[in-house]
């Protein structure tokens, strides 16, 4: 009877390394990979808003990166500096900004510089909601440059050369509802950005 009970025992346990060995069965894996499928699916949007509104306000911190540095740049030097923008007619266009630092109004190896070529793009105010609440949030008149082609200056003291305050702003045209950055220039040269959602609501980001 004992070796009856031991044999037994020794039979279980021999089916349980089996199993052990064998791995998971068919159904196993079949509900692991729908449960990753299913996790994946849910996580892969986030993500993607995630990332496109990180590349917005990238853009927008290269952007006013390089009108603070031709700003410095005109300070350090005691002249006048221009930071220019051109934008080409292409889909998705090309935009180049660079400070010009020999005064050519060209785009030369030496220059500091900032192109923006992909889906994350400054754009015309037109295409922008709710620019006039962010007028009155800031509390004037905004006014965009032509971005084909303009010259944004600095003075020696680090003024900007405008009478006006100059938004430019910038969005991916793919993901137009993860929103929108606003650069604003004063006319004391100083920089500030704002960002909205997809319908305009515009708030102070530094």
């Amino acid at each position: 009877m004992g070796k009856d009970v031991i044999a037994m025992a020794n039979a279980v346990q021999l089916k349980r390394r089996q199993r052990l060995t064998n791995g998971f069965t068919t159904i196993e894996l079949a509900i692991t990979l729908g449960i990753i499928l299913v996790v994946t699916a849910v996580a892969i949007p986030s993500f993607l808003n995630t990332y496109r509104m990180y590349q917005l306000s990238d853009a927008a911190s290269q952007v006013a990166g390089i009108l603070k540095s031709t700003r410095l740049e005109a300070i350090r030097r005691n002249t006048t500096l221009g930071c220019m923008i051109t934008q080409t007619a292409a889909i998705p266009p090309l935009t180049r900004i660079w400070t010009d630092s020999n005064k050519d109004s060209a785009e030369d190896p030496g220059d500091a510089r900032v192109h923006l070529t992909g889906a994350v793009n400054l754009i015309g105010a037109g295409s922008v909601p709710g620019t006039g609440a962010l007028a009155t949030a800031v509390g004037a008149q905004l006014t965009t440059p032509p971005l084909a082609n303009t010259t944004i200056n600095f003075d020696q003291r680090g003024a900007g050369n405008v009478n006006a305050v100059y938004a430019l702003y910038i969005a991916n045209s793919n993901a137009l509802d993860i929103g929108y950055r606003a650069l604003i220039l004063f006319p004391s040269g100083s920089i500030q950005i704002w960002q909205a959602d997809g319908q305009g609501n515009w708030r102070f980001l530094k």
